[in-house]
């Protein structure tokens, strides 16, 4: 930066400073955004999947439901080819039919 701007007095020298920093903070808002959204992102697919297939379910496969639902999340989370057969399920997904990677055990 200071090869670009080339200072000539004090005042540009505390405008340079305030841009390095301000350039910082911008860098360092973008990571704690990215890490907000992908901690919500996780509890968002979780309610999407469990509305999705969870009306009209019997109460007795609710856990059962509700531990795949999660491990779902987990999974788009961390893999990108689950992100990829997962999400096609979002805008097609009849009720109550789940989609292969939502019935798949462990």
């Amino acid at each position: 930066m200071i090869d670009d701007i080339q200072p000539e007095n004090n005042l540009e020298w505390l405008w340079l400073l305030d841009l390095a920093e301000l350039s910082w903070e911008i860098l360092r808002y973008r990571q704690l955004k990215r890490r907000i959204i992908e901690v919500h992102r996780e509890r968002a697919i979780e309610a999407i999947l469990l509305r999705l297939y969870g009306p009209g379910l019997p109460t007795e496969h609710s856990k059962e439901l509700q531990f795949h639902i999660r491990k779902n999340a987990v999974d788009w989370r961390d893999a990108p080819e689950a992100a990829a057969e997962i999400e096609p399920t979002y805008s097609v997904a009849p009720r109550n039919k789940f989609p292969k990677r939502v019935c798949e055990t462990h």
